[in-house]
């Protein structure tokens, strides 16, 4: 056992070339990014809690050589986002969740401020929702009828080919050559690249959008990374994230069309310390699958109150997201002191058999998400979010008061203190987002 001391704890047809015309670059840029606003407070049925922001690096958009035609380099990324929405006639195979908002972003390739080029909510009911649905013949009260019409099951599912169709056109134009911009030079390197100098332009999500989910398409591999080691490459995006963040509000991040390279750990590892730095967790990456089926949260309660952190109590926050099977997602705790640490969590969650909760983490993450070493041996240590502990107890109660603890199975002194683990207790914050 150990003791830890001086802890300052803390595919779309239209993607293949068919479909509306594109507009000419001054006519979509005057009429502003498309959009499919209509499922997006819908009466009768709640808003989504999660959103969607897909970013593509400009660096990956090629001039098309005609109108309605797509160029043939532009077709790895516009049949990628094709997959994204799934089948035509089958909202159920996309990977946003019903009413979801989809934003969409370029990174211009000079670093630029992200510019939007559609944004709109994902039409569909879950299966709860289409049972209310049946057993109401075709409405969810009168509001939502005279909203969807007679069948809202069948109006939403023509209503997600149109989604898919408005969001291809929007695609389409990016490679209108007008639309392109110039680079402004020096791109070779990943840390003073084009792209993260663009993502740390402005927020890349608006919190009343829903708890957000970031996904980034750029082939990271043609970017050099200086750093000879995975500890090396974790310290040095520590290290830019202290200097110039980036601004995430504690979101999942994906990176896709990565292909292979000998540069690939060193890049990601990078990458995952830049962003959890940045109050972001780097969920995929990669050129394949990068895990985007995962499901939506049903639930998402704020928490707000004090941790007693090392000799001290500190102000905390706390993000519970809870799937309908009792997983635990998009979870954060966060930490003040000089200033603010944001870690991510995941786990599941059970009746207490008392109309309250128990919470748990697997144990394997939590403060040693936080290390510069990320090999099997645990580190402990002041530097580290909770000094590295990886346990997380949370007990729910009914009264809104959420009573927590985090721990070590290796650790047995912290402090000094006989209590081998963190205590904290929170309350319910209904008027906070985070």
């Amino acid at each position: 056992m150990r003791q830890i001391t001086g802890i300052a704890l803390i595919g779309v047809t239209l993607l293949a070339g068919c479909g509306p015309s594109p507009k000419s670059p001054a006519t979509a840029a005057a009429a502003g990014p498309a959009g499919f606003e209509k499922y997006c407070n819908a009466p009768g049925v709640p808003k989504a809690l999660r959103q969607t922001v897909l970013v593509i690096d400009e660096n990956e958009i090629h001039a098309n050589p005609a109108p309605n035609q797509i160029a043939p380099e532009n077709r790895r990324w516009t049949m990628w986002v094709g997959s994204l929405l799934g089948k035509a006639g089958d909202p159920k195979s996309s990977v946003f969740a019903p009413r979801e908002r989809l934003t969409l972003l370029v990174a211009p390739r000079n670093g630029g401020e992200p510019r939007t080029v559609f944004t709109g909510c994902f039409p569909g009911f879950s299966a709860e929702e289409v049972q209310v649905i049946a057993r109401n013949q075709g409405g969810l009260g009168s509001a939502s009828s005279d909203f969807f019409g007679s069948g809202p099951v069948q109006t939403a599912t023509k209503d997600a080919d149109r989604f898919r169709s408005l969001l291809g056109a929007a695609l389409a134009r990016l490679g209108d050559p007008a639309a392109q911009t110039s680079p402004a030079g020096g791109d070779g390197g990943l840390s003073t690249s084009s792209l993260l100098v663009s993502l740390r332009q402005k927020p890349l999500a608006d919190l009343t959008a829903g708890i957000p989910r970031i996904v980034i398409y750029s082939d990271l591999s043609r970017l050099s990374i200086s750093q000879a080691s995975v500890p090396e490459a974790r310290k040095a995006g520590f290290a830019l994230a202290r200097k110039a963040p980036l601004d995430l509000k504690r979101a999942e991040v994906f990176v896709a069309g990565v292909q292979p390279s000998t540069e690939t750990d060193r890049t990601k590892a990078f990458l995952d310390a830049f962003l959890l730095g940045s109050e972001g967790h780097l969920r995929g990456f990669g050129s394949g699958d990068i895990g985007l089926q995962q499901a939506a949260p049903q639930t998402v309660r704020i928490y707000s109150g004090m941790i007693r952190y090392g000799s001290e109590d500190v102000p905390m926050r706390l993000r519970l997201a809870t799937t309908s099977d009792g997983r635990i997602v998009d979870s954060w705790l966060a930490v003040r002191r000089d200033i603010e640490t944001a870690t991510p969590f995941e786990g599941e969650i059970v009746s207490d058999g008392r109309n309250g909760e128990i919470g748990r983490n697997d144990g394997k993450g939590l403060g040693q998400l936080w290390s510069i070493d990320p090999d099997p041996e645990p580190e402990f240590g002041p530097d580290m979010a909770f000094g590295g502990l990886r346990g997380l107890e949370l007990h729910i109660h009914p009264d809104g008061v959420l009573e927590g603890r985090v721990m070590d199975p290796m650790v047995n002194m912290i402090n000094g203190n006989a209590k081998p683990y963190i205590e904290f207790k929170l309350h319910i914050d209904e008027k906070s987002q985070f």
